[in-house]
Formats: C-alpha cells, structure tokens, sequence
C-alpha cells in the first residue's frame, strides 16, 4: 500500500510488526510502542518494523510512503495534522 503525506500529517497504525516501512520520496519520523527507539527515514530508506501495538508515522515534510508485508490494519487513515 502507498500513501501521500503533507508535511504534519500523522497515520497511526496498529499490529505492522513484519512490515516494511519505505520512504519513497520525503522525509518521516517512526515510533512504535514500547520501544525506547526512533526511526527516521528519507528518500530511498526503508525499515523493518517489528513491534506489535501502535505505530506512529509522521510526515516532517511531503512524502510518498509504502508498506509492504502481510495485511496490516490502519488505527485511522490520518490521525492529525500539525501546522
């Protein structure tokens, strides 16, 4: 699946452990629950997730994102938006 982010957008996914996260264009900023680590990616890079629970993605500016991986399930397409 492929998503474009403005800068500030935010999706909140849950359960993408096993997924590939990549940054096709862009820059984010990726955290998941519980661990003490953060991810940031810009164009080209990519990582495996690999916690269960809630996964934050936070576009710092406009980004084209894909996940790749078994079906993952959205908390909310955009969770919220900062200006």
């Amino acid at each position: 699946m492929e998503l474009m982010l403005e800068p500030g957008h935010i999706v909140c996914l849950v359960d993408v452990q096993d997924q590939v996260i990549r940054c096709r264009e862009g820059a984010l900023w990726i955290t998941e629950d519980g661990s003490p680590d953060d991810i940031t990616l810009s164009t080209g890079q990519s990582a495996r997730l690999d916690r269960r629970g809630k996964t934050v993605v936070l576009a710092i500016i406009a980004s084209r994102v894909e996940i790749e991986g078994p079906a993952w399930k959205p908390l909310a397409a955009l969770c919220f938006q900062f200006d």
